[in-house]
């Protein structure tokens, strides 16, 4: 478990700009050592990927709107882990997210667009005992929403791509 700071990034098309919002993950998973090196990991989790956009409309006193953007997703990571001294351990694979909610500035979504996340996982475990930071980042490979983005006119926005970004900082207990 532990805080996920999730970004989306746009193609160069994009009229505004994102910045990170801070989420959580929470989960839990099982090893199954292959060597003393190397292991295999199943991982399911809880996770709550956003970002926050910022426009160019003026609200009050020179602020700019920023909208706050959540995203809610069970995922599924079956993960390569190879350990590499003896507190250390770097995994790697990919994942699978289902979309189970979203809001943009709180207010939900409920004709869910795009429903599937596809990316890669990789990261970082430092063990203290059975307990252990985690450290790590999940890169999309698939569009995160799937919407159809207008600039300030109102016209279309062709091939503009979205994918999520998130870095995770976290503790997990190993049994």
């Amino acid at each position: 478990m532990g805080l996920q700071m999730g970004n989306t990034s746009y193609s160069k098309d994009y009229p505004y700009f994102t910045t990170f919002k801070s989420g959580f993950f929470l989960g839990t998973g099982i090893v199954k050592d292959i060597n003393h090196e190397w292991a295999l990991k199943t991982d399911i989790q809880f996770s709550q990927k956003g970002h926050k956009i910022t426009g160019t409309k003026k609200i009050t006193f020179g602020l700019i709107e920023t909208i706050p953007a959540t995203r809610r997703y069970v995922e599924f990571m079956p993960l390569l882990e190879r350990k590499w001294k003896e507190k250390i351990v770097a995994f790697a694979g990919p994942g699978y997210g289902f979309k189970i909610s979203e809001k943009f500035s709180d207010s939900p979504i409920y004709d869910l667009i795009n429903r599937h996340d596809l990316f890669f996982h990789g990261g970082l475990h430092f063990y203290l005992d059975k307990t252990y930071l985690i450290l790590s980042l999940k890169r999309s490979f698939t569009e995160s929403d799937g919407i159809i983005y207008t600039n300030e006119e109102g016209n279309p926005i062709d091939g503009l791509l979205s994918r999520n970004v998130n870095v995770l900082f976290g503790m997990g207990f190993r049994i």
